[in-house]
């Protein structure tokens, strides 16, 4: 049985609907990894849902997350405690802990919504550490809000300085370069 914060600690109102939205974002994450080891890191883990499922598919990597919420860190400790250490409460834009080091992340995943809400200023430092830190970025947006907005995710993407490189049409995910 799933605790009563599975899906709400992500924004969503059932599980069923989270493992939609989730679907596309996982297919590509392993496509991205080819069943490489490495280090995944969510931008906004929530409760480590999505990088659960993650795993799942490819248990050779290793799980890397930072949410502002404290709750859904402590969530995504007890969902994955072999990475317990691995989650950090913080912002995205602001915590240099994930980023510490010799920090390097085979992938990191980002909801351009986030990068949209904070805008280019606090984007900036961020999208530098992508650059220097990550061999691959997938970018994505829930719902259809940013998409409508934009026209798509390429235009969404290149709005805010990513430039995507492997998507569908009518996708809301895809790999991006800095």
């Amino acid at each position: 049985m799933l605790p009563e914060w599975y899906a709400s600690d992500n924004g969503f109102i059932s599980p069923a609907e989270m493992d939609h939205a989730h679907q596309p974002i996982v297919k590509l994450a392993l496509r991205a990894l080819d069943n490489r080891i490495g280090g995944v890191i969510d931008l906004g883990c929530g409760n480590g849902a999505l990088l659960q499922k993650i795993h799942r598919g490819n248990p050779r990597v290793s799980l890397f997350g930072i949410d502002k919420e404290p709750n859904r860190i402590s969530h995504a400790r007890e969902l994955l405690p072999s990475f317990r250490e691995n989650f950090h409460h913080g912002d995205i834009f602001d915590d240099s802990r994930i980023w510490s080091g010799d920090s390097r992340y085979s992938l990191a995943i980002l909801s351009l919504a986030r990068v949209l809400e904070d805008g280019p200023d606090r984007s900036a430092q961020l999208k530098a550490r992508l650059t220097e830190q990550c061999d691959e970025l997938l970018l994505y947006v829930y719902g259809r809000k940013w998409l409508e907005s934009f026209g798509g995710l390429e235009p969404l993407a290149r709005s805010v300085g990513f430039n995507v490189t492997l998507f569908e049409e009518t996708a809301r995910v895809g790999l991006a370069r800095r």
